[in-house]
């Protein structure tokens, strides 16, 4: 999905010949702008044909709703349908004499959803471990070796982009946790240094002798053990989570 938000695959262009239609990377001759977004979802993966009327002007046919539609519009203008938005933008080395050529040519393209994308992309991936290491070797199926490229080369970037994105969400939540701990443990310090005033406050002790100084140490000792094993509890609780 990440990568279907970098790279542009909505639209495939074909070159329909006399005996079989050929897919290519993209027409030579002329660029089209054609958004998914606004178009009618019935025409999601039909066939626009395409033919060049002169140098300013195009014609583009299709069917929707079991009826053929035909339009001519012109060359670098955003044409508006009620079906579709295209605009079409001619070479600047197109000229008469090159003109007859792509006029003889049957022009074909078709414009899909991203999320249909998606599904075709994955079904058309393969991923392997290398044995005895940590490497993985992806193999992309597609019907142009360019696209398949691009695909690969895309989802390498957008997978770093993501281990690093994630790193980084690893490390705020332990900054959070550490952050959490240390301010239970300032809390539990200003806890035990009340209690043991109170205790003495309590006990009217104003001065302990030396058993009495050891044991009360020994006590303030379990109790701090106490603590660390309640908060090392709650972080293996923490990191299972």
């Amino acid at each position: 999905g990440k990568v279907m938000q970098r790279v542009d695959f909505t639209k495939s262009y074909f070159l329909v010949g006399r005996v079989k239609t050929e897919q290519v990377d993209r027409f030579a001759f002329f660029d089209i702008d054609c958004d998914w977004r606004h178009m009618d979802k019935k025409l999601y993966g039909k066939a626009f044909n395409l033919k060049i009327v002169d140098l300013k002007n195009y014609s583009i046919s299709y069917e929707i709703d079991g009826k053929k539609l035909t339009h001519d519009f012109e060359f670098g203008k955003l044409n508006e349908d009620v079906n579709f938005s295209i605009r079409i933008d001619l070479m600047p080395r197109v000229d008469e004499v090159s003109l007859k050529s792509i006029q003889e040519q049957n022009f074909q393209f078709t414009v899909l959803h991203p999320e249909v994308l998606v599904d075709r992309f994955r079904s058309g991936l393969s991923i392997e471990n290398q044995e005895f290491t940590s490497i993985l070797s992806l193999t992309m199926k597609d019907m142009l070796e360019s696209r398949a490229k691009i695909f690969l080369d895309t989802l390498a970037k957008v997978y770093i982009d993501y281990t690093l994105e994630n790193q980084l969400l690893v490390n705020q939540k332990t900054e959070e946790y550490i952050d959490k701990q240390l301010d239970g443990v300032m809390k539990t310090m200003d806890s035990l240094e009340r209690e043991i005033e109170s205790f003495k406050a309590t006990k009217d002790i104003l001065d302990l002798d030396i058993e009495q100084q050891q044991a009360f140490k020994k006590l303030q000792d379990l109790e701090i053990e106490e603590r660390d094993l309640k908060t090392r509890a709650e972080a293996l609780s923490s990191l299972e989570e």
